[in-house]
């Protein structure tokens, strides 16, 4: 069945594609990250969305780490959806996993989104990392953005460090 529905990641109708790329999560194991690193390039949104989520419970349940890189390149995806994948993905089953500021850095400039709902996911995968992880390497893009250029990502910062600290922004 896993190699028929890995199979299906190369379907010319996107609709099989896209199913296949979100139930791969619930019939595969680590032989499916490869080709889902690959439909997260797909050219349509619904395949890439898929991806995304199903390489985030792949990663989670197989212990890949190398999935987090995956899934933080498409906080810049075009398509609103997918980029709200990967906000939520990276809060929720991805936040232990974040080992580098990169990550970080993607999600504090994805707090900007121009969707609200984006960032709030971003802003909640940030408290996330930072409670399960807390290092002072993930830390420090969160201490430099406190003083950024704009406001809301001041404020949405300050309010995750106080947070993660236990102290009123005041």
């Amino acid at each position: 069945m896993n190699e028929e529905l890995l199979d299906k990641l190369r379907d010319p109708d996107p609709e099989v594609r896209a199913f296949a790329a979100y139930y791969l999560k619930n019939l595969a194991g680590e032989e499916a990250i490869e080709p889902l690193i690959v439909a997260a390039g797909d050219p349509e949104a619904p395949v890439r969305q898929g991806a995304v989520h199903s390489l985030a419970v792949l990663g989670f349940r197989t212990g890949q780490g190398r999935v987090v890189g995956h899934v933080e390149y498409a906080l810049g995806d075009p398509s609103t959806e997918v980029r709200r994948e990967a906000a939520m993905a990276l809060g929720a089953w991805l936040s232990g996993m974040v080992d580098d500021g990169r990550t970080v850095r993607s999600l504090i400039k994805t707090l900007k989104d121009p969707d609200p709902e984006v960032a709030e996911r971003a802003a909640f995968a940030l408290e996330r990392i930072y409670d399960r992880r807390g290092s002072y390497d993930l830390a420090r893009p969160l201490l430099e953005a406190r003083d950024d250029v704009d406001p809301a990502i001041r404020q949405k910062v300050r309010a995750i460090l106080a947070k993660a600290i236990r102290i009123e922004d005041g």
